[in-house]
């Protein structure tokens, strides 16, 4: 749908307690990392273990960056 849409007034969020390895870096590579929000799925999934993913991925300091706080930031104006 991103793809499709061009992702125009669109994000994804990696809310959620299913990972598996690359799928982070697939997001970001196929979307960028301007289109991904963070998400916890709290109090049902440990917000550390989100985290902890997004750290451990193989993606720049920028793409942390852009998904922890920089892409919220600028969706809600603050």
């Amino acid at each position: 749908m991103m793809k499709k849409n061009n992702g125009k007034n669109l994000f994804v969020d990696i809310a959620g307690d299913i990972f598996y390895r690359g799928m982070l870096e697939l997001f970001v590579r196929e979307l960028g990392s301007t289109k991904i929000l963070f998400g916890t799925d709290s109090p049902w999934a440990d917000p550390l273990l989100t985290v902890l993913y997004v750290l451990d991925s193989k993606i720049s300091v920028e793409d942390k960056e852009n998904i922890f706080y920089n892409n919220a930031a600028a969706l809600f104006n603050i």
